[in-house]
């Protein structure tokens, strides 16, 4: 486990920018599993906590001194106020997703962080995807991650982020993905200079 702690000090730069930014606010931790961001950040002098649907995991999480309660990702960020936190990170929350939930998570996560700061999102990897065809037999298909990853971008990019990047782990812990060399993620920040309200917000008004 502390090897995987170890892993996570490549991102430490970026989220202590955003803290900075943001004058020092939490980072909630939405989806994390066994808490290993949770703890991380907590570690490395940061202030998170976690929020867990499956409340076997998040219990086994509470017992180790975690701070992980109960509950979903779409009702903690409802439930927290406006501009309240310096970082939200998300973990295996887009595979499989329509784009109408890529924009309400989008647009819910943008009205709970402060001006300045990040979201850390967890993206479909390279792995080919196993399908059937109408003869019975089983194919490889081509990789599907690049379009999710595009389209995941181009939602955050309209809900009004700015420094969108997505990468592929450079040393992902195997805690977080069965398989992390093939684990990619999104990072973008929410302007300094912007309102709760974001530009889809705005258009529709």
């Amino acid at each position: 486990r502390q090897a995987s702690l170890n892993a996570l000090d490549q991102f430490s730069d970026e989220f202590l920018a955003a803290i900075k930014r943001t004058g020092h606010r939490p980072v909630l931790d939405l989806g994390g599993g066994n808490a290993i961001w949770v703890e991380w950040l907590n570690g490395r002098g940061f202030s998170a906590t976690g929020v867990e649907a499956d409340p076997v995991v998040a219990s086994g999480c509470s017992a180790r001194g975690l701070p992980v309660t109960v509950g979903q990702r779409h009702t903690a960020l409802s439930g927290a106020a406006r501009d309240s936190l310096a970082a939200i990170t998300m973990h295996g929350s887009v595979e499989g997703s329509s784009i109408e939930d890529d924009v309400r998570l989008a647009l819910a996560m943008f009205r709970a962080l402060a001006p300045g700061g990040l979201i850390w999102v967890e993206v479909a990897g390279d792995a080919p995807i196993h399908e059937s065809r109408n003869d019975g037999a089983g194919v490889l298909c081509a990789d599907r991650g690049s379009g999710r990853r595009k389209r995941l971008s181009a939602v955050v990019e309209a809900v009004g982020y700015e420094q969108i990047v997505v990468r592929p782990f450079a040393a992902a812990p195997e805690a977080m993905a069965d398989d992390a060399s093939g684990r990619w993620y999104l990072t973008a920040i929410k302007p300094t200079g912007s309102s709760s309200g974001s530009n889809l917000h705005q258009a529709g008004n």
